[in-house]
């Protein structure tokens, strides 16, 4: 990796990842910071993009099971596919389009996001180690939780739109780093 600091970066965002290990921070990837990453993160086949959350990850911290996963999504979701194919995930351009905010999508990519975010974070909470701090955050997964609470019984639901209902998705791409 090239000799830059975390400060370089604007966006970062540290969540406490405290009694576990892997990469500390978590850098929003903007049209105004996209170079920047670039020329630190070196080698692009060191690191892979999840497309559920859009997070790029040491590609050493994908294990099988979410490899699986990933596949399931990118087979699923061909429109996302193609961003992480093409790179447009940390393309200035792109990133500074509209289109970064109509990605097409359905009512199953919330929920299925959901579950694999509930899945790291007891991988995370069961083994020590985390692949992005996110993954081990309580308030993402209680917000997941409630998400598939409101799924799961439909009786009784406070909002009424299902989420993701209107079939477009907003793309935030994100790095897990040290």
């Amino acid at each position: 990796m090239a000799s830059h600091r975390v400060d370089d970066f604007h966006s970062w965002r540290q969540y406490d990842t405290s009694g576990s290990i892997g990469p500390q921070y978590q850098l929003a990837v903007n049209a105004s910071n996209a170079t920047s990453w670039i020329s630190y993160a070196g080698d692009p086949s060191l690191w892979t993009l999840r497309i559920d959350d859009q997070a790029i990850i040491p590609i050493r911290l994908l294990d099988n099971e979410e490899r699986h996963c990933q596949d399931w999504i990118q087979k699923r979701y061909p429109e996302m596919n193609q961003i992480r194919l093409n790179g447009s995930y940390f393309n200035k351009t792109w990133l500074s389009s509209p289109a970064i905010n109509r990605v097409p999508t359905d009512e199953l990519f919330h929920f299925s996001h959901c579950i694999l975010a509930v899945k790291r974070y007891i991988k995370a909470k069961d083994t020590g180690k985390h692949v992005c701090g996110r993954d081990i955050d309580k308030k993402h997964v209680q917000h997941c939780l409630d998400a598939l609470d409101w799924w799961a019984f439909p009786e009784g639901r406070s909002g009424e739109d299902i989420p993701n209902s209107n079939r477009t998705f907003w793309w935030r791409t994100k790095v897990c780093f040290d």
